[in-house]
């Protein structure tokens, strides 16, 4: 067995918080009937950081009208450079009672998971680039009020999600049905074009 000793008479710094978690607190802010709330309990544990992957299977954040590139920019075909183009409500209200919860959201930009027999939304997009316009244009709406949005302190944001889940021959892929090829270059496309854009508050 090892001993761990603590030297309590020597200060060397903050510990880094490691009890950030995946999703919000569950909570609507815009109901009368709070009865299935656990937002104090949440709040209580000082979660520092909320990664949204997968909130669109809670209902009460939106349900699939929230979170996923998908449901944010729902018809591809549209002008990403216009706030016509994007349905923020369901997100926004998700992001806020996470930050009720004094918690910040770590965003996933991408896609949930998909168990379905038919696969919906985790192929390759038809325009990486567009692709990552889109993204941009979310993270203005968050951090540099862009289309009624708001200037709030995110400073983490993830480009997809486990793209190497399952094998490239797998013909049964969960969350990235295209190639590591195609993810790379999706990847690459929109790390840069995000770098250039600078959309992140600071």
């Amino acid at each position: 067995m090892s001993i761990i000793r603590i030297n309590t008479e020597k200060i060397i710094g903050d510990f880094k918080p490691l009890n950030c978690v995946n999703n919000g607190p569950v909570h609507k802010r815009h109901a009368v009937d709070q009865s299935r709330s656990n937002i104090e309990t949440y709040k209580a544990a000082r979660i520092p950081y909320a990664r949204n992957h997968d909130a669109a299977f809670n209902a009460g954040y939106g349900g699939e009208h929230s979170v996923d590139i998908s449901a944010i920019f729902p018809d591809f075909t549209a002008n990403p450079y216009v706030p016509e183009s994007y349905d923020f409500a369901c997100t926004d209200e998700y992001i806020l009672v996470t930050l009720d919860a004094d918690t910040k959201t770590f965003f996933r930009l991408g896609q949930k998971i998909e168990h379905y027999i038919k696969k919906y939304n985790i192929y390759p997009p038809a325009d990486f680039h567009k692709w990552a316009v889109v993204c941009e244009h979310i993270i203005r709406h968050y951090t540099k009020g862009w289309a009624n949005g708001f200037k709030l302190d995110m400073p983490y944001w993830e480009i997809w999600n486990e793209p190497d889940l399952d094998a490239e021959d797998n013909p049964y892929k969960r969350t990235w049905a295209g190639t590591k090829a195609q993810f790379y270059d999706l990847y690459e496309v929109t790390a840069k074009h995000l770098k250039n854009a600078s959309p992140i508050s600071r």
